[in-house]
């Protein structure tokens, strides 16, 4: 891009899936304080930033914004190569053999939102907000650390996607214990803790619930792990949104000097992102949730919630 560039003028994005064009709709220079220029709008847009004066070798003293409006914008983009749709057809088949609710849901969780396994695993339900999963802590080799995560960002909500929404509600309806304060995804102890509702360790999860289905349909062990998950994540939401909501979806606490500078994180976008790649994924597929159980949990124990004799507490 040039200064000798103007209003109408055409620039081709080319992606890796797809070519996308853009036609200059205004050009600004502003202060670098000035970061309105960067807000979404309602029509698909590509912004692109450079110093100015151009001939500053150190940091210039102001920002040239070139704002371009994409021609023909489309809703979602093709899947891109064959490599591509063979993962999402392995992901679908994968999903497609889980018949306990719990296993779903948090499985759903990790391939469709992304957390760190030890982030997974700790995550109780007033984590749930209806729309995104707050974390307060965080479960390392089945014990729980209130308030211990990685870093501030990872404080922050993790975006749950629109179609994963009423199979969490689901598990919470069929959950034994759906309290606040309670793991949406526990797990039975053992020795000294036996009867209680401990955390998961991520590993052990993959390792007896869902690796016997992967290694049927020929995936290999290790691509099934929550790590693999998160940074297959990173990589397909590329697809479906900016540099800056991927890491608003993965809540890193760093990027590259033009993400953490130009570019900033909007809830409503990193949210759309998160949509886009969940029904991508998914493929008009949903779960007959009403109808599962909690087939082959292993259950050891089961205790009757204080006042509820009605509603056993499987541990």
């Amino acid at each position: 891009m040039s200064p000798s560039h103007g209003n109408g003028d055409t620039v081709d994005l080319v992606l890796p899936d797809q070519t996308l064009s853009f036609a200059i709709d205004k050009i600004q220079i502003v202060d670098p304080s000035n970061v309105s220029v960067l807000e979404s709008g309602a029509v698909s847009s590509l912004t692109l930033v450079t110093c100015y004066p151009f001939y500053f070798d150190d940091s210039a003293p102001q920002r040239y914004i070139v704002r371009e409006l994409e021609l023909n914008p489309g809703s979602l983009p093709p899947h891109p190569d064959p490599r591509r749709r063979k993962e999402l057809q392995q992901i679908l088949s994968l999903l497609g053999t889980i018949t306990d609710l719990h296993d779903l849901s948090l499985m759903l969780v990790g391939i469709l939102s992304g957390p760190r396994a030890s982030e997974a695993t700790g995550l109780q339900w007033k984590s749930w907000t209806g729309i995104s999963l707050v974390p307060y802590g965080t479960a390392y080799e089945g014990q729980f650390h209130q308030g211990r995560l990685k870093s501030k960002a990872s404080r922050a909500p993790i975006p749950l996607p629109e179609p994963v929404r009423p199979v969490i509600e689901a598990w919470k309806r069929l959950c034994p214990d759906p309290s606040p304060e309670a793991l949406m995804f526990p797990t039975f102890g053992r020795g000294k803790r036996k009867g209680q509702a401990v955390p998961r360790w991520g590993k052990n999860f993959l390792r007896w619930r869902i690796r016997p289905s992967s290694r049927e349909l020929g995936i290999p062990d290790r691509l099934v792990t929550f790590q693999v998950m998160r940074r297959s994540l990173g990589t397909n939401l590329q697809h479906y949104g900016t540099l800056k909501d991927t890491q608003g979806a993965l809540r890193h606490a760093s990027i590259t000097t033009t993400g953490n500078v130009y570019v900033q994180v909007v809830e409503e976008s990193v949210m759309r992102a998160v949509n886009s790649h969940a029904i991508a994924v998914l493929d008009g597929w949903s779960p007959e949730v009403e109808s599962m159980g909690l087939k082959g949990r292993n259950i050891k124990k089961q205790l009757v919630l204080e006042g509820n004799p009605q509603a056993p507490l499987v541990i």
